[in-house]
């Protein structure tokens, strides 16, 4: 029987320790992998949420933008007849002639 003192282990026992190394780097580096790919999914999920968030408060701010230019509309419109009214209110009465007056 042929021992080898390699930390005091059997010459069979080092030999499948060396076989295994390779297989265990490649899973080990598969399950950095994996967790750093859920980190950048997360990442990118919680952008595209901020990124919808964003979207649906300028779509928001557009629709209000759209809504105060409408409503101003409005007022102005409202203006413009509340001007004519005050003017007609303004006009004189048509008086008689002086020629229909009688003395």
């Amino acid at each position: 029987m042929c021992k080898v003192s390699f930390f005091r282990l059997d010459w069979h026992i080092v030999q499948f320790i060396i076989v295994c190394l390779p297989s265990l780097a490649v899973y080990l580096v598969a399950q950095y992998a994996r967790r750093k790919m859920k980190i950048v999914d997360a990442v990118r999920t919680w952008g595209e949420e901020e990124a919808e968030k964003k979207a649906l408060e300028e779509e928001a701010a557009t629709k209000s933008q759209d809504e105060l230019m409408e409503m101003k509309q409005r007022l102005r419109k409202i203006e413009e007849t509340i001007n004519e009214i005050v003017l007609e209110a303004k006009k004189p009465a048509p008086s008689k002639t002086q020629g229909d007056q009688i003395y």
